[in-house]
């Protein structure tokens, strides 16, 4: 059997309700986006990251940053997600879609590989592998795996929301997609890692700022010893609510 080709599609624009241009804001003299790709390039299961951004004019700065960083990416629809997974899954012959939004600078790419050779090797397997749907791990280090077949499939008469949200078809129709949650051994569900106010940058600044210059290779071990040394930065943004879809 044809090797499949993994690859990571980090969806990034500069349009956010909550913090607007929030990819492209510096840590570091690095753009969120930096720390988002560069911890992928450590997962040993990927062969590809690639950026999916949008048409729309606001976004030339992502497209600028790929190009400075020879990074694959691709340009889609703004509005309809899904399409702009699968656009960019075909345009680069990708079998299994890794999908990350680019709000995770921690991601952690030991996570990662974990749930992609869970996906790869698992019998029978599965259209959609996940750590988001029982949530154990921090928000903020969300992993995603599905096949391009699924996410095809999942396309066709999808709803507005579908669109929108790439794996919401996958979700509400489980008797037609195969689907497994991946539970951490230790529940960090309360830890806030993603960047989505304020607040949330504040307390990923603290992060990267702490770690990224002694061990720019960090993993949630090492964000949880600095936390615990730390337990006021878990009230910067304790307080933050989770946009709900729908």
């Amino acid at each position: 059997m044809e090797k499949q080709k993994v690859a990571a599609i980090v969806q990034a624009r500069m349009g956010s309700t909550r913090l607007p241009q929030k990819v492209m804001l510096p840590i570091l003299d690095n753009p969120l986006l930096f720390y988002v790709v560069s911890r992928l390039k450590e997962a040993k299961t990927l062969s590809q990251i690639i950026i999916a951004t949008t048409e729309n004019p606001k976004d030339r700065a992502i497209v600028d940053f790929c190009k400075a960083e020879k990074i694959p990416y691709f340009i889609g629809s703004e509005e309809n997600v899904l399409d702009r997974y699968l656009k960019a899954a075909r345009a680069f012959g990708v079998d299994v879609i890794v999908r990350i939004t680019s709000d995770c600078p921690l991601i952690d790419p030991e996570i990662v590989d974990k749930i992609v050779s869970l996906f790869l090797n698992v019998n029978p397997p599965f259209d959609f592998i996940s750590n988001t749907l029982t949530r154990s791990f921090p928000r903020g280090l969300d992993v995603e795996v599905f096949s391009f077949e699924a996410l095809e499939k999942s396309s066709l008469g999808a709803s507005i929301e579908e669109k929108e949200h790439v794996t919401l078809g996958m979700l509400r129709h489980p008797s037609e997609f195969t689907i497994k949650n991946v539970i951490n051994p230790v529940d960090y569900s309360y830890l806030r890692l993603t960047v989505d106010t304020k607040e949330d940058l504040r307390l990923v600044t603290k992060i990267i700022e702490a770690l990224y210059p002694v061990k720019p290779h960090f993993r949630l071990e090492d964000i949880i010893y600095l936390l615990a040394a730390n337990p006021d930065w878990l009230l910067i943004n304790q307080h933050i609510r989770q946009k709900e879809i729908g």
